[in-house]
């Protein structure tokens, strides 16, 4: 099969703890047509001697530097430089197996067409995709995508809005350009991606999981602004503009009222407002156990009580832990995966949950990947009135 190029576009902004590593993975690729286009956005780092250091080794990569624009503008320029048919992403802190760009080529060039999108690693645990695996072309099957799009039917997440994981046409990538805001920092992978899709005729969800997605804490997710607000409204408007002109307006807006309600609820975290939440639980083991050596297992309600309670008092338990645990990171919330037990020397793991059944049924989950028994433990909360 004849090996088209691949632009592969890495912004970069004080990248320089994970950038070696990410470029590696990127130009240790089997598919060896690559286009890799670097820009560093205004880095303060060691960030430009990194790049410099790896363009001048591999003349496939192309480093370009710029004043700070943020990360919308950034991925946008890349894109206008990229010289591949097809267009990549890759974010600086990330790194993605080697046969990875190959697979996704194979797949694009064998069924034609718009995207691919895939699933990925978030930390140690593997993303999945709703979508079953294949070509969507019809009318019928672009319905399916387009109704589960942003939000599925049962309330979970369509297609994940990361560009990267996927692979985009250069072609449609330009038609539009002009229509993708500069500013945005929340939401602005999302503007590109639902509007490129509005213009598919046709695409192709994959299982192939080979881009893994680094939690860093220094992410723009996880920082404060006081405009998320305001980033948000521009969200919504560009991309309820979009939809308003779509035959499949009636599918597309309550996923989108949806989406942008919950980021309106998580506005006081990221505009960095101090308010106090109602403490509703208390825990009736506190002041008996030693919080330095237990894990907190549940970050609904219970747990975000249970926890707040211990940071009042200066204390952390040594991890806090829960199967929802991606999500809760988005949230800027210090919840860890279940694997994550594993790594950790503990007396006791307390269950923060408020049903009886639902803690037997979490005991026998823990039990099972590996958690002695007689460290895990569970009391009825007290509830507040």
């Amino acid at each position: 099969m004849e090996e088209e190029l691949i632009s592969i576009v890495i912004p970069v902004y004080n990248g320089e703890q994970y950038l070696k590593r990410c470029i590696d993975s990127v130009i240790n690729q089997t598919y060896r047509n690559l286009d890799v286009i670097i820009i560093n956005d205004g880095s303060s780092d060691h960030t430009r001697e990194i790049c410099e250091q790896y363009a001048f080794k591999d003349e496939r990569i192309r480093f370009i530097e710029q004043i700070n624009h943020g990360v919308s503008y950034t991925r946008k320029y890349g894109i206008r430089l990229a010289k591949g048919k097809y267009v990549g992403f890759v974010d600086a802190d990330d790194f993605i197996d080697k046969d990875l760009f190959g697979q996704m080529h194979d797949i694009m060039a064998q069924t034609g067409v718009d995207l691919l999108f895939s699933e990925c690693y978030f930390g140690e645990k593997q993303r999945h995709i709703d979508f079953p695996e294949g070509v969507y072309g019809s009318k019928d099957e672009m319905e399916k995508i387009y109704r589960s799009m942003i939000i599925s039917e049962d309330g979970k997440g369509g297609i994940p809005t990361e560009l990267w994981a996927k692979l985009f046409l250069k072609e449609k990538l330009e038609d539009i350009l002009e229509e993708i805001s500069d500013e945005l920092f929340i939401g602005e992978d999302a503007e590109l991606l639902f509007k490129y899709i509005l213009r598919c005729q046709s695409v192709f969800s994959s299982k192939i999981c080979g881009y893994h997605y680094v939690m860093n804490d220094k992410s723009l997710m996880r920082s404060v602004n006081n405009k998320y607000l305001c980033n948000v409204n521009l969200l919504y408007l560009s991309l309820a503009r979009e939809f308003e002109k779509s035959d499949y307006k009636d599918v597309f807006m309550p996923q989108l009222e949806h989406w942008i309600w919950n980021m309106i609820k998580q506005s006081p975290r990221f505009m960095g407002m101090n308010i106090k939440r109602k403490i509703c639980y208390l825990n009736p083991f506190d002041n008996v156990l030693n919080s330095s050596k237990m894990i907190l297992y549940g970050a609904g309600l219970v747990g975000r009580d249970y926890y707040e309670l211990y940071k009042k008092k200066g204390e952390e338990p040594l991890l806090w832990v829960d199967q929802n645990w991606e999500h809760l990171q988005t949230e800027s919330m210090p919840v860890c995966s279940i694997e994550q037990i594993k790594q950790v020397d503990f007396e006791y793991l307390l269950i923060a949950i408020k049903n009886k059944k639902q803690a037997c049924e979490i005991k026998e989950l823990l039990i099972h990947v590996g958690v002695a028994a007689d460290k895990i433990i569970w009391k009825e909360p007290i509830f507040l009135d």
